[in-house]
């Protein structure tokens, strides 16, 4: 069997002959690899082998410890729906009594921004009604839509609180105030504001 040059072969493998050398090729593992020498370590093809041998098992580990891109999305989207519904539900809440109106109001504001059917409006704004009642703060809900919504979308929010609170002829101080705090919360400009609520009193005008 014919044997080749030993010159740069490691000392474990200078008496290989030509075939073997080729089938450890041919197995992907360099020969330093297979001898187990310490240079090998420095090897380009060495590092790819590595790699690739630990590529399963890291693709298995992150399917244990890395959350799924697409549940991830829908989650929050589902948090935005919330929070922008439980904010709906204070202006509400501010009112001395909950009318047909508002609820009304609610309910299409929710179905204009998120494009829900009856029965997940319906579900949502129940949701929204339960959290409401032990929410202790805004915060968790406008910092979610800081990091999510646009500066347009989170405009229209403050809009649609305006519509809620236009919905029944009458602006009671108690919702002029809650809007005008959450608007702050989610970094709405005066301006802004000002031609939200405009915009939610010409609509309700035109509804009337």
């Amino acid at each position: 069997m014919r044997r080749i040059s030993s010159y740069g072969l490691p000392r474990n493998l200078r008496h290989k002959t030509v075939p073997e050398l080729q089938a450890l090729r041919a197995a992907g593992l360099p020969n330093c690899a297979r001898a187990g020498s310490a240079g090998c370590r420095s090897s380009p093809n060495f590092k790819f082998t590595i790699s690739s041998m630990l590529s399963p098992f890291k693709n298995l580990l992150n399917q244990f410890f890395m959350p799924d891109n697409g549940q991830a999305s829908i989650d929050d989207a589902r948090s935005l729906q919330l929070a922008t519904a439980v904010l709906l539900v204070e202006v509400m809440r501010s009112d001395t009594a909950v009318s047909a109106e508002e609820r009304s109001a609610t309910l299409a504001a929710l179905r204009t921004q998120f494009a829900l059917s009856d029965d997940e409006l319906a579900r949502l704004l129940a949701q929204a009604e339960d959290t409401a009642k032990s929410a202790n703060d805004y915060f968790r809900f406008t910092s979610a839509m800081n990091e999510q919504f646009t500066q347009a979308e989170k405009i229209q929010v403050v809009e649609h609180m305006w519509q809620v609170a236009f919905a029944d002829g009458h602006l009671d101080a108690n919702e002029n105030h809650l809007i005008s705090k959450i608007a702050g919360l989610l970094h709405v400009t005066h301006g802004e504001y000002i031609a939200a609520k405009l915009h939610a009193r010409e609509a309700a005008q035109r509804r009337s």
